[in-house]
């Protein structure tokens, strides 16, 4: 069977290869796939007098450094053009006539933004005239106290939820705390010692009788903390890189004057997470070669052949794209290249185990609940079923009648007390006895 499989595959698959040509009548590439019988010549020597194109990709085209700035054809549009929700990226098409200014090194705050349900991401180039105001930053867990020390942050929060723990002292709602350093313990748990980080924190309950401690937290607690912020100065985006660390939130609060709309206006705040700095082409149309625009080379496959048409004179460019909206793919494939040192959370210790014995002991040692009195089950009452249930002698019960037989007798469920006074203390008339009185009567009267 082996052999026949091998011998099978032999037969019908080998592999089919595309060879591209260029044409001297025709821009476009043409396609020839390998298993097309077709006779080639070599013509090098008899025809040198023929030019060919010769395309280039975006990377290509960016080191013609000496050439800038020049003319070009794009010869196959991009597949990635929506990787970016931006009209001016989106147009662009075959055949289109740009004007490659220059080679430039973008710099940009790669942001996210959340209104209820739906986020949405930007790049905010450094170009962006508006101005920023910090925010104060929420927090769900001690470790996210103990990852903005480490980053060099001196932080103050106040405690909005109660965080109640056994391991240690516990916080309320209105605490102030005002983050130290950072200490380990060892701690005991049901596989031995285990090492424990903890943060050192100074509380203040903020009543004036009371006076701040010091209190040591685990990482892993949680809660409610929000930040402390004091600070009402405004920022541009080159001040705010300067002045704080990435990622942090603002808001924005006060618009781009350049821009008609400006979207990062709308939103209660932004999340600034990463200064990203990718080589971009600026480009600019044909038709209108002063305002120009970014063209990232590592996500775009643009493919171009250069003209050696005369670029219009231009003394001032002037970049159009201050704010670009990303779609969520991009946002994500943009994170994949940006190297993310951050360490996850830590676990809580490990706590001892109960084994099931020990389980079993303490629910028999755990106290009986008391059963009313007068639901008691009745355990001291030795008549006879007939008699029991408030029925004469002569009459059996079709259930014990037939046990009786078998010499397996099995009493009936027993009843509370409260039940059984009930049945026997009842004032229903007897049927039998009335049925004979009719039959009587009826005689008699005959």
């Amino acid at each position: 069977m082996g052999q026949l499989l091998q011998v099978v595959l032999h037969e019908y698959l080998h592999v089919l290869q595309d060879v591209f040509f260029l044409v001297t009548v025709r821009k476009d590439p043409v396609k020839i796939p390998s298993n097309l019988e077709v006779d080639v010549i070599d013509i090098t020597n008899t025809c040198e007098d023929l030019h060919f194109i010769k395309p280039l990709s975006l990377f290509e085209a960016s080191q013609c450094e000496d050439k800038f700035p020049f003319v070009a054809e794009i010869l196959e549009s991009s597949k990635s053009t929506s990787l970016m929700k931006d009209e001016i990226f989106s147009s662009l098409r075959k055949g289109q006539k740009i004007v490659v200014q220059k080679k430039n090194l973008s710099r940009k705050i790669l942001a996210t933004a959340n209104k209820g349900k739906l986020s949405r991401f930007f790049y905010i180039h450094d170009t962006y005239q508006g101005k920023f105001r910090q925010r104060p930053r929420e927090f769900a867990t001690i470790y996210d106290l103990w990852a903005q020390v480490t980053a060099g942050y001196k932080l103050k929060v106040v405690v909005t939820q109660d965080c109640e723990t056994s391991e240690g002292p516990s916080l309320y709602i209105g605490d102030h705390l005002q983050v130290l350093n950072q200490t380990k313990t060892r701690i005991s748990t049901g596989t031995g010692l285990q090492e424990v980080d903890l943060l050192v924190c100074r509380r203040d309950s903020g009543d004036d009788e009371e006076e701040s401690e010091e209190v040591t937290l685990p990482l892993y607690l949680e809660g409610r903390f929000v930040e402390e912020v004091t600070n009402n100065k405004r920022y541009t985006l080159s001040n705010l890189i300067q002045s704080f660390k990435l990622p942090c939130e603002m808001k924005v609060v006060a618009k781009d004057p350049s821009m008609n709309t400006d979207p990062l206006s709308s939103f209660a705040f932004l999340r600034l997470e990463e200064l990203i700095e990718d080589p971009v082409l600026l480009i600019s149309v044909l038709e209108n070669p002063f305002e120009c625009f970014e063209l990232p080379i590592k996500y775009s496959d643009f493919s171009l052949i250069l003209l050696e048409d005369t670029v219009p004179s231009s003394k001032e460019l002037k970049t159009i794209n201050h704010i670009e909206e990303l779609t969520e793919c991009f946002y994500y494939e943009v994170r994949k290249q940006v190297p993310n040192n951050e360490l996850p959370p830590p676990r809580p210790p490990k706590r001892q185990v109960t084994t099931k014995e020990e389980s079993k002991c303490n629910i028999s040692k755990t106290p009986k609940k008391s059963v009313p009195t007068d639901l008691k089950i009745s355990t001291t009452d030795y008549r006879k079923p007939n008699e029991k249930w408030g029925l004469h002698s002569d009459t059996e019960l079709p259930e014990t009648s037939a046990l009786c037989k078998n010499d397996t007798y099995s009493p009936p469920p027993q009843k509370c007390s409260a039940e059984i006074d009930y049945i026997q203390d009842h004032d229903y008339e007897d049927l039998e006895a009335e049925l004979k009185m009719l039959s009587v009567t009826n005689k008699k009267a005959f």
